[in-house]
This record gives C-alpha cells, structure tokens and sequence, in this order.
C-alpha cells in the first residue's frame, strides 16, 4: 500500500471515528438534557438553526469545497475566503442582531431577541476557523480533528446539562452550543498555524 493510501485509509477511520464519537456524545448529552429541559426550551432554541443555517451557507459561498479540490490553492485563495466567510458571517450577525425583536415579534415569543442575538454569535465563531478547518480537511488530517472535537464535545456537553439541572432552561443549550464553538475554534487554531 502506498504512503498517499495509507494516509488516505487512516483519515477513513479517523474520519469515521469522529462522526460516530460526536454523534454518540451529542446523543447522550440530549438525552440527560432532554429529561430536565421542556419542549417549549428545545423549541426556542429551534427557531435560531433555520437563521443559523441559512447564513452558514452563505457565508461558505462555495469557497470551501473549491479550496479542498484545488490542487495549487494559494495563500491569497486561502485570505479571499477567509475574508468572504468573516465578512458575510458578520452582516449576518448584524443582521440578525437588529432583527431579532422583529422575528421575536412574529413569532410571539418575546425571549427569542436575546437567543438570535446570543447564537448568532456561532456564525461569527465558525467563521474564525473556517480556513483552518479546511486546511485540515485538504491535508486528511482527520485526527486532529478528531482529537479536537471529542474533548470539544465532552466539555460542552457537561457545561449544558450542568446549567440545565442547575435551572437555566434554554440557556443550557445555547451555552452548550457556544462552548463547544469556542473550543473548537481554539482547538484549530492552535492545531492549524495560519493567519
């Protein structure tokens, strides 16, 4: 087996490892959250991915997967979407941060201004280690990420299900999410030297 197989099946199983690690964590801490949260706190929370979701694919514009197949990407293609994603990310913060009273109002939920304003600060977040994350994924380097996003997931984990017994309701699973980010976005940084 060649260096260039090898180094490809490795990134397989590690890949595979933690899909299946997140999954099996993620499964777990919502199901302890779960039994202390109430529908209506999940419901909140669901009304933000429909937001997040939409600005998240904007904001990749494509650019990854087009820096994973280039073979001869450059340090300028690497600085355009970097520059691209954080831009976008942050209208869409903005965006979102002075709509959110708009959007609480249509809905008849008056908590949900400060939850969009709070989780939209995961958009700006994935877009810190937007490149970086990339770079890992064009090099098969699927062990750091690995290694970054199981203790990642730990950590938030028992940050969320530790405010939820301790009563803060929805809160607990925007801190969860946010945590997690913010771990993550370290993680990479500090497994992936770019700037």
């Amino acid at each position: 087996m060649s260096t260039f197989n090898k180094t490809v099946f490795k990134g397989v199983i590690w890949s595979l490892l933690n899909t299946f690690g997140k999954i099996a964590l993620k499964f777990f801490f919502a199901l302890a959250i779960t039994r202390i949260l109430s529908p209506r706190d999940y419901g909140l929370v669901a009304y933000t991915g429909l937001l997040l979701g939409i600005a998240g694919w904007l904001s990749e514009g494509g650019f990854g997967t087009a820096l994973i197949q280039k073979k001869d990407a450059t340090e300028i293609d690497f600085s355009t979407a970097f520059y691209f994603n954080l831009s976008v990310s942050i209208f869409f913060f903005i965006l979102y941060f002075f709509s959110a009273p708009l959007i609480a109002d249509f809905f008849n939920e008056p908590e949900l201004t400060a939850v969009i304003r709070v989780t939209s600060l995961t958009i700006v977040i994935n877009s810190l280690c937007y490149i970086h994350h990339i770079k890992l994924i064009k090099s098969i380097d699927f062990k750091r990420q690995a290694l970054i996003n199981f203790p990642s997931s730990i950590v938030s984990g028992i940050v969320g299900l530790s405010m939820a017994i301790l009563g803060y309701g929805y809160w607990s699973l925007i801190l969860q999410t946010l945590t997690g980010g913010v771990l993550i976005m370290l993680g990479i940084w500090y497994a992936v030297k770019w700037k």
